[in-house]
């Protein structure tokens, strides 16, 4: 199910930002040499903390969940 519903995420963010998408994504240029995408140059996912003790819903956590709301 968690699957299913990554995938359906994805096609609803390509289908709504397209352009932003392809921004993000890694590019090849004509010679096949790779263009980093703008996701290398962020670093949100590195302030996320790992999950210690309960199964309880940390700060940077809930941060995260409602910057993506």
């Amino acid at each position: 199910m968690i699957v299913e519903a990554c995938i359906c995420l994805h096609n609803l963010m390509r289908i709504r930002y397209p352009g932003l998408q392809n921004a993000m994504l890694d590019q090849e240029d004509e010679d096949h040499n790779m263009i980093p995408g703008l996701w290398r140059q962020q670093v949100d996912m590195v302030k996320i903390q790992q999950v210690r003790g309960p199964n309880r819903d940390t700060i940077a956590a809930k941060r995260q969940r409602d910057y993506l709301q």
